[in-house]
């Protein structure tokens, strides 16, 4: 049995024969996933920027400012919990749709 090299001379840029980055239909999964990573990171990181400049524009003491930061973080603890608590709910009630009654929960 031999093994031959590939060269690049004989690959294909689009060659079917090789399998992909990710299995088939993760694709959008993965753009959705890092964009979300993204779209959280850009406001966690522009938060310490933000309250300096409000601490100077809307006369925020030091004191005000912790508790703005920690209320910003809190909201990500409190997310973590209720991420955790979500496998305890099945179906419908996992999305937060608790309070419907159980005979509207067939039209959903």
């Amino acid at each position: 049995m031999s093994i031959s090299a590939r060269t690049f001379e004989n690959a294909e840029p689009n060659s079917k024969d090789e399998p992909g980055r990710f299995a088939p239909g993760f694709n959008l999964p993965f753009v959705l996933v890092t964009a979300l990573f993204r779209f959280r990171g850009i406001p966690s990181n522009m938060n310490d920027i933000l309250i300096k400049q409000f601490m100077k524009s809307f006369e925020v003491t030091r004191f005000k400012a912790g508790l703005i930061q920690s209320a910003f973080y809190m909201g990500h603890l409190l997310g973590l919990l209720r991420g955790l608590d979500l496998p305890a709910y099945a179906g419908h009630e996992a999305l937060g749709w608790e309070l419907v009654s159980p005979s509207q929960t067939h039209a959903l």
